[in-house]
């Protein structure tokens, strides 16, 4: 693994893996970097909705799941 460092912050901005460079967290400001770099590629683009989708769906499991114990508390 190989991490894009941000010149002017020093954080990580991308992160490569066999091949696939993906943003280094999902906050707003990295993926907008990540997005209109000149550097990525569409397939990079698609694994990185692939992997923000199933972050999604892992967080609604969690809330949906926190949401029916508070409705029937024991």
């Amino acid at each position: 693994m190989s991490l894009t460092i941000d010149g002017e912050t020093g954080t990580p901005v991308s992160e490569q893996q066999e091949g696939i460079s993906m943003p280094s967290d999902y906050s707003f400001a990295t993926i907008n970097d990540f997005v209109h770099s000149s550097e990525t590629h569409f397939e990079e683009l698609q694994y990185t909705c692939l992997a923000m989708s199933s972050e999604i769906e892992r967080l609604n499991k969690i809330i949906k799941t926190k949401r029916l114990q508070e409705a029937d508390p024991k």
